[in-house]
């Protein structure tokens, strides 16, 4: 039977049609499940971009120490005072920020009770002054008089490191009487702790008019950066670091209607101090040593610097208050000591002194000086004899020198660089020292000690037209004469006494030639002549400048210890082998880095240090004054023209300074001793390997820069 499923598949497909297009008002199904998503369609276009929204507040912008760690401050703090509203009372806008330009949020008033637990110091404090002219013939110099000291008024944080301040003080209370038409000066503070440590201290000074009328009366007599050529960065009262801040409440009203009134006026002060005046403040600082000589006003004040106009006032404009602090042996109102006798008061003070007067300021504290020099152009070095011959000019003035006569004084020094050994430092070694002996109290032994030739020891000769040579006598060879025979030393009192002291003669080594004209007839000279070279003729490869006179000269002002005008000079005399003569007991060395070390630790010293029976700690109470450093006594930079000292630190530099049985201790563990020499009148040359720089070096963990501290 054969089945037709084409007609049975059609009657089916009619009934379901019938079903589904039956009467319209039967009841829907239930909706079926839902059913797979689809794919995703491809991305249409992108739309125009929306307006920039308003700039919100970045935290990089600002750095608040009033919730974070100070030390996320960078550098030092810088501030602006924007406005000056002096109303009644005055209202001040200011900024503070970091060296980032960050703005410092946070900062807060004096605000409590002291001693109470809500009480805080504050972070601002201002200062408010006028400065007054004087009486054009009284003399006096012109004046600033402190008008208010403020920390505890309305302080508004705008919380992008700007703020506003109104003070406590209304003008109407000012003393003296608020004018509007003078200069005032407004001295901004911020300083004091934070929850986190303390802000590097900020002193921003803002001069003006109130009225905006102009008043051409000016006192800028001395710039911080003229302390801080010795004291580096002065900071005194723990954050008061600017001159022009001191003057305004360091003035001649500063404690008025005390016993003390004006005793703290800036210029007796400083003056006082500088000069150890022995009758100020009971003496407190009459132990005092100024590093150079106290005449040399100018060192602190002079009119050729732009920041101080007034800087000459001191010859212009001299006052029995800044005159007197040090000269303290005169008194003004009875006459003593003053050839003008008594005054009382400052109005006929430039009759004598001024330029034009009878005893000029300028005049009197000058230092009379030589003006001749020498320029040294060659040294010859025979290979016949082995005699030393060097070749120089002299000039007086520009006008040179054809009479030996001109040259009083003359000296000449040689001396050969010994490279270092066992990380030891390389040194100078004389060819012509002595031996020296000084009896005091005690027998001091034999030393060695520096030693220049005299002209006359040697053969001088003009050659032309202020062209000389001088021929070394080198007496401490045999025979004498000749560099390649330095066999003994002759004593400075007997010249028939020898001793055996070898100096070996290396031509391939850096040599040094020194000349100098000594004082004469109480006029002091300007300069040295130093003169390096290699007598095998080759270039120098080896040198040892550490330091320079220019250094010296920022605190010392031209100071010259007897011969040694230039630091260059003085080494080739004060080396390791040299020794002072007036020790009693073990030698003292006075090689230049042990004494200028020694020296300039002064007071901090663990352990005496007597030259020349000058204690230069000052504890043997011998009436020595105070040596006390004017700054960080770790700042080595201050002299250091190079880095030797933090990358080649030594045992002979480094224990200068730390001298405690501690510190020896530490250093005497860490050398391995070779062949130590046998007597003091030896030559300093052995194979000890010192360790220093294992840990000390440059890149180890107790670097010498990283433990003397950052003083940028």
């Amino acid at each position: 039977m054969k089945l037709d499923f084409g007609g049975v598949f059609y009657a089916a497909l009619l009934a379901s049609l019938l079903v589904l297009g039956g009467c319209d008002d039967g009841d829907d199904g239930d909706p079926g499940p839902a059913g797979a998503t689809g794919a995703v369609g491809a991305m249409g276009p992108t739309g125009d971009t929306g307006p920039i929204g308003p700039a919100g507040t970045s935290a990089v912008d600002v750095v608040d120490v009033g919730s974070m760690f100070t030390a996320a401050l960078e550098g030092d703090l810088e501030g602006i005072i924007t406005e000056v509203a002096m109303d009644s009372p005055p209202v001040i806008a200011f900024k503070v920020t970091d060296s980032m330009g960050r703005g410092v949020t946070g900062l807060r008033a004096r605000e409590g009770t002291r001693g109470e637990d809500d009480y805080f110091s504050g972070n601002i404090r201002f200062v408010l002054a006028v400065l007054q002219a004087a009486a054009p013939a009284s003399g006096d110099p012109d004046t600033w008089a402190r008008l208010a000291y403020d920390r505890e008024g309305e302080l508004i944080d705008n919380g992008d490191g700007s703020y506003v301040y109104t003070f406590t003080v209304d003008t109407t209370d000012f003393v003296p009487a608020y004018n509007p038409d003078l200069n005032h000066r407004l001295v901004l503070q911020v300083s004091g702790s934070t929850v986190s440590g303390s802000l590097p201290p900020l002193n921003e000074i803002y001069d003006f008019v109130p009225s905006g009328a102009i008043d051409d009366t000016s006192r800028e007599i001395v710039a911080i950066s003229s302390c801080n050529e010795c004291h580096a960065k002065l900071v005194e009262h723990g954050s008061r670091y600017e001159t022009k801040f001191c003057v305004t409440c360091h003035n001649p009203t500063i404690h008025a209607g005390a016993d003390d009134e004006g005793e703290a006026d800036f210029p007796v002060l400083i003056h006082s101090v500088h000069s150890a005046n022995a009758t100020y403040m009971d003496g407190e600082f009459a132990d005092l040593r100024f590093p150079q000589e106290i005449t040399n006003c100018a060192k602190c004040h002079t009119g050729d610097d732009a920041e101080t106009p007034e800087g000459d006032n001191w010859i212009t404009r001299p006052n029995q208050a800044a005159c007197g602090a040090c000269h303290s042996d005169v008194d003004f109102a009875t006459g003593v000591n003053h050839a003008g006798g008594p005054q009382a008061d400052n109005t006929v003070c430039t009759i004598c002194h001024t330029p034009k007067g009878l005893s000029d300021i300028a005049a009197v504290h000058a230092e009379t000086e030589r003006s001749i020099s020498a320029t040294i152009s060659a040294v010859d070095i025979s290979d016949a004899d082995g005699s030393v011959t060097v070749t120089f000019s002299v000039d007086d003035n520009g006008v040179a020198v054809t009479d030996a006569a001109n040259m009083t004084s003359m000296y000449f020094t040689l001396a050969k660089l010994v490279p270092g050994t066992g990380a030891a430092s390389n040194h100078w070694q004389s060819y012509t020292g002595r031996t020296r002996s000084k009896t005091h109290a005690g027998v001091a032994p034999v030393v060695v000690q520096g030693y220049s030739e005299r002209a006359s020891d040697g053969t001088l000769t003009h050659v032309t037209g202020g062209s000389w040579t001088y021929k070394f006598a080198l007496r401490n060879a045999t025979p004498h004469g000749d560099i390649r025979a330095i066999d003994h030393l002759h004593d400075k009192d007997n010249d028939t006494l020898e001793t055996a002291f070898t100096v070996a003669y290396d031509p391939n080594l850096t040599h040094r030639v020194g000349m100098e004209f000594r004082d004469a007839d109480g006029v002091r000279n300007i300069e040295n002549a130093v003169f390096d070279f290699v007598p095998a003729g080759t270039a120098m490869t080896e040198t040892r400048d550490i330091v320079e006179m220019a250094q010296c000269n920022t605190c010392h002002g031209g100071v010259r210890l007897h011969k040694g005008y230039t630091t260059e000079y003085c080494v080739t005399c004060h080396n390791q082998s040299t020794f002072d003569p007036f020790t009693e007991d073990d030698p003292v060395v006075v090689d230049f880095q042990h004494i200028i070390h020694k020296l300039h630790m002064g007071e901090d010293l663990a352990n005496d240090y007597d030259v020349n029976h000058h204690d230069f700690k000052g504890s043997q109470n011998n009436g020595d004054p105070d040596v006390v450093f004017p700054q960080e006594i770790t700042n080595c930079t201050v002299c250091h023209i190079d880095d030797q000292w933090k990358e080649n630190p030594t045992s002979r530099a480094c224990g200068t300074c730390h001298d405690s049985e501690a510190n020896y201790a530490h250093i005497q563990l860490n050398i391995l001793e070779g062949a130590a020499p046998a007597s003091i009148l030896n030559e300093f040359v052995g194979d000890d390997v010192e360790a220093c720089e294992t840990c000390h070096g440059e890149a180890q963990i107790f670097n010498v820069e990283d433990m003397h501290g950052d003083h940028g």
